[in-house]
């Protein structure tokens, strides 16, 4: 099958799936964290005064792998001060869960099929506005931020993942 057969397919397989079409990146080197054959990192941008941040799933397999999680409060964005890097200052979760992590709330199952070998899905949580962190009490400045994301297949898990830099103003 020729390369082009091949991306075609790979293509096709994504769409019926219900996935995006890979992605590129752009900023700072992604840290990945292995979850069995996906590479998981997280995504930010942080402009127009709402951030838009997602997770990236990597298959480093040759089987297609599906991704499953809560579609609405799967991924949330927790900021951090530069100075205190592991104590959040504010978590998107508390607008669409009781608890960060907590999924019983959520009413459908996002499933993402991600096709084999080096491609790249990007999981969307919902966009945040700059104004709505900043208007729970938080100065404007730098922060650091990560994504919580609770991932229910290929295994049970929730991670936070670091996503960089976040300029508020």
């Amino acid at each position: 099958m020729s390369a082009l057969r091949a991306f075609a397919a790979a293509a096709i397989l994504t769409a019926l799936a219900g996935c995006a079409l890979p992605a590129t990146r752009t900023g700072p080197e992604p840290v990945y964290t292995r979850v069995g054959p996906l590479d998981l990192s997280a995504t930010l941008d942080a402009s127009g005064g709402q951030i838009v941040a997602a997770v990236d799933a990597m298959n480093l397999d040759h089987d297609s792998v599906t991704v499953v999680y809560p579609a609405l409060c799967g991924i949330s964005l927790v900021v951090f001060r530069p100075a205190a890097p592991d104590r959040p200052v504010w978590d998107s979760a508390r607008w669409i869960a009781p608890e960060p992590g907590d999924t019983t709330g959520c009413p459908r199952l996002s499933r993402r099929l991600v096709v084999p070998e080096q491609t790249l899905a990007r999981l969307y949580m919902p966009v945040v506005a700059g104004v709505q962190v900043l208007g729970d009490s938080l100065p404007a400045g730098d922060y650091s931020a990560a994504l919580r994301f609770h991932l229910l297949q290929p295994r049970d898990t929730t991670l936070l993942l670091p996503a960089g830099p976040l300029r508020l103003e």
